[in-house]
Parts: C-alpha cells; sequence; structure tokens
C-alpha cells in the first residue's frame, strides 16, 4: 500500500539533499503538513536530522616560524 506521508518526508529530504528544495521551505512544508496530520511528529523529526547543515570545520593557518 502507498504511504503518502513517507513519500512527502523522503521527497522533501532528497529535496534539500540534491540542492533542488531550500531548507526553510521544507521546515516550512514539513510543520504546514504536521499542521493536518499529513507527517507525524516522528516524521517531521526526522526530517529535521536529515536537513540539518552539516558542521563546518574551521581551518586555522598556522603561522609559519621562520627558519634559522
Amino acid at each position: 500500500m502507498f504511504n503518502v506521508s513517507e513519500w512527502l518526508k523522503s521527497a522533501l529530504i532528497s529535496g534539500v539533499a540534491n540542492g533542488t528544495l531550500a531548507r526553510e521551505f521544507v521546515v516550512t512544508k514539513a510543520v504546514d503538513y504536521l499542521s493536518k496530520n499529513i507527517l507525524t511528529v516522528a516524521q517531521v523529526e526526522e526530517i529535521a536530522v536529515a536537513i540539518e547543515p552539516a558542521p563546518v570545520e574551521e581551518v586555522v593557518d598556522e603561522p609559519e616560524v621562520p627558519s634559522e
């Protein structure tokens, strides 16, 4: 049987992953679908975790030490 809520969840996650949907749009739509009882709180949590931006590793340049 086709599960609309799982299909929507997957589409929202993959939309952010492949760059076709903005994270902010997906957040808004997920809350909208939650308020309409199309998605569950657990599914919205899964979406939130999946679309969380990856932490950016800070690169710090080491000062050059003069050679003797």
